[in-house]
């Protein structure tokens, strides 16, 4: 394991362990399960990029790049919705999700 290899795995570590401190404190709270969304993005991105570094055929390493690629493209998209469910605490993350549909679309698809 290099160095760059550790650094994304302890930050994969902190990140998720901070996440699950921070759902479990209040879970029935949107803002909480927002944040936890955010914390779901980031694995992946993280998990992506690890993965990326262990790839050794050209065909995976340009699959693991597109799939690194797609998940940080839907972290701003977290962020939105953490930032919604902070302005408007009374409103449900489904219904937040619900309001930004198109935006999701346009996330995943590209």
């Amino acid at each position: 394991m290099n160095l760059f290899q550790a650094i994304i795995a302890v930050a994969l570590a902190g990140n998720t362990t901070l996440g699950f401190f921070v759902l479990f404190s209040n879970p029935g709270r949107a803002v909480n399960r927002a944040f936890f969304l955010i914390v779901v993005l980031m694995a992946l991105w993280l998990g992506s990029m690890y993965l990326l570094t262990l790839a050794e055929l050209e065909l995976t390493t340009r699959l693991l790049v597109s799939q690194t690629s797609a998940f940080s493209a839907l972290i701003p998209i977290g962020v939105v919705v953490l930032q919604m469910a902070i302005l408007n605490p009374a409103v449900r993350l489904i219904d937040i999700l619900g309001r930004l549909r198109f935006w999701l679309l346009a996330g995943l698809a590209g």
